[in-house]
């Protein structure tokens, strides 16, 4: 009987330590009595070292947390199984995902003595499972979803992250974080995600380089999170291009509004002492009827103060676009008319005007005289950046200045409810940074003259006709000016302006 007894607990010892599970025996304080041999292939440690510790010492601490609250309570309710998955630390580092059943067995006076349990190693399905997830997730996430891994490689990404940035899924997993930027940025995002991984988050915007090589403004949410069993970089990127431009436009009206408050003041500084002076010369006049020289002087002086008075209205005119009345008017007749009146000061530059006009151009509603100014801004800007001087710069008239060739075009769209005006010029072009300013109030490069003030009036009045104005540089060198006007303007902003 002794010696059949012996077989089982033979059999059952064999049967224990050649499982591919681990099992093992604690007691109700949570320390281990007896661990199997199968421990090493989970953990990479001995039974002897893990023997005399707890659970919780091999744990992530998160889940140790957890897991010590949750065994004391069972251990207090008398809880026969237990039912847990944690997360423990391998010995070279890595995360094992162990699953735990477990069943409590009783001592003397029928109290819980410990539990006698099984782990088995379900990483990999753990994993699968958490692969699921996030697939599920960047499925129906409609910002671009990308995880680095901790040296910076793609380890997944959604679809919409793709899109955005033109490269296949093959391609993607071979990228790293430095190839969705420039040179000249990676430095300073390098840094940014670096704060990110010390920080567990950071929240930054990057102009991302797509496939293709274009930028695209995004605002980027990054977070540290555990993707297959390792650190990883969560990134979540939203297009914000729509919002960087809704930005400028409301910085450059806020400058413009800027600009009228400035004119305002200047006219009203202008204008008040003029009016007393004025006043007094009348009064002079009024006194020495007989004094005919006096009396031409006098007009002359108030000539001068008649111009000085103009030059105020036309500079606050020039910030209140819209109040000269919009008619049909051509277009083309209107390019031709406001190059004669500079044809003169062409020649003197010996600047080539090429005029490609459109023959079938339909008739527009607009203000001729501000449609003018528009041309008129454009093409003495071709000529000033061609020969390096103002149009106001009288020290150079006098010197030989080699010219250049503008090309003023015009065409209509298809369905004839828009027209375009192109001014070309062949000069150096506009550098990167100031071809985002152009348009900017007070922004010139302007050495000797100009206050930086008539490529934003011009996208004033532009934008009132309810148009567009851009700039771009050509292929060949040279800046191109291309305005959009609409045939009609809209029918509510219409009778709005009434």
């Amino acid at each position: 009987m002794a010696q059949s007894a012996c077989d089982r607990l033979n059999r059952y010892q064999a049967l224990v330590e050649t499982a591919r599970d681990w099992m093992w025996e604690i007691n109700a304080n949570g320390v281990y009595t007896y661990v199997s041999p199968r421990c090493r292939d989970l953990l990479g440690y001995r039974p002897q070292e893990i023997r005399g510790q707890t659970p919780f010492c091999f744990m992530d601490s998160a889940d140790a947390e957890r897991t010590r609250q949750q065994f004391a309570e069972s251990v207090r309710q008398g809880r026969v199984l237990l039912r847990t998955e944690n997360r423990y630390r391998h010995r070279d580092g890595r995360r094992v995902i162990l699953e735990t059943c477990a069943v409590g067995f009783f001592g003397a006076g029928g109290r819980l003595a410990g539990y006698r349990g099984i782990d088995r190693d379900i990483t990999v399905r753990a994993q699968s499972e958490e692969m699921r997830r996030y697939r599920e997730l960047f499925d129906n996430v409609t910002e671009s979803v990308i995880i680095f891994e901790r040296r910076g490689r793609v380890l997944e990404c959604n679809d919409t992250a793709l899109a955005m940035v033109g490269y296949s899924r093959k391609e993607m997993l071979q990228l790293k974080g430095s190839d969705f930027c420039s040179a000249e940025t990676w430095p300073a995002l390098s840094n940014t995600l670096g704060d990110a991984w010390a920080l567990g988050s950071a929240r930054f915007e990057l102009d991302l380089l797509t496939r293709d090589g274009a930028t695209l403004p995004v605002e980027i949410n990054a977070r540290v999170v555990t993707y297959l069993n390792r650190q990883c970089l969560l990134c979540v990127g939203r297009d914000i291009t729509e919002r960087k431009a809704f930005q400028d436009k409301l910085i450059r009206s806020e400058r413009l509004a800027a600009t009228g408050q400035l004119a305002a003041s200047i006219a009203h500084e202008i204008n008040s002492p003029l009016q007393g002076v004025a006043a007094l010369l009348s009064v002079i006049k009024a006194r020495r009827p007989e004094d005919e020289e006096m009396h031409q002087n006098i007009d002359l002086i108030k000539g001068a103060f008649d111009s000085i008075r103009d030059t105020v209205r036309k500079l606050l005119d020039l910030n209140r676009p819209g109040r000269e009345l919009k008619q049909p008017m051509d277009l083309n007749r209107l390019v031709a008319d406001t190059l004669d009146l500079v044809r003169g000061h062409l020649r003197r530059y010996k600047v080539k005007v090429t005029l490609e006009l459109a023959d079938d151009l339909p008739t527009i509603i607009a203000s001729s005289q501000q449609i003018g100014q528009v041309v008129l801004n454009l093409v003495n800007n071709a000529v000033e950046a061609m020969t390096g001087i103002s149009t106001h710069d009288t020290a150079m008239k006098q010197r030989t200045i080699f010219g250049g060739e503008i090309l003023v075009r015009t065409w209509s769209a298809r369905a004839g409810d828009t027209v375009y005006l192109q001014v070309a010029d062949n000069g150096p072009g506009i550098s990167a940074e100031d071809l985002e300013r152009v348009f900017d109030p007070f922004y010139t490069r302007k050495k000797t003259m100009g206050m930086g003030v008539g490529l934003s009036i011009c996208h004033g009045i532009i934008e009132e006709h309810h148009g567009t104005i851009g700039v771009e540089n050509g292929l060949d060198g040279g800046a191109t000016f291309i305005v959009m006007l609409p045939v009609e303007p809209p029918k509510a902003a219409e009778t709005d302006g009434r």
